[in-house]
């Protein structure tokens, strides 16, 4: 139980402390802001909680554990290319 519990409560703080402002900086416009963070927040979590779904059908098809993750570490270098393609806001004016 602990070994499920500990990670979770550790990463997702950290991850929750800097996107709020990650993705503010993101979309410059601020009449478009609020607008796109939801729209995107709110697809990033369909898209999101399909993964059980999707890696438990994975798992059926192939018999192993391996399709499952392979999906997850393709999903985890689509995320980090699109952090990295992401462009520096310091000195933008937002």
């Amino acid at each position: 139980t602990l070994v499920m519990a500990i990670p979770p409560a550790v990463i997702q703080p950290m991850i929750f402390a800097v996107s709020a402002s990650y993705f503010a900086e993101l979309i410059r416009d601020a009449r478009l802001r609020f607008t796109g963070i939801g729209v995107g927040g709110s697809l990033g979590s369909v898209i999101g909680g399909a993964f059980p779904a999707i890696a438990s059908a994975l798992y059926a098809a192939s018999g192993t554990i391996w399709a499952p993750l392979a999906y997850y570490a393709f999903i985890s270098v689509v995320s980090i290319a699109a952090v990295l393609a992401t462009s520096e806001t310091r000195d933008v004016t937002l």
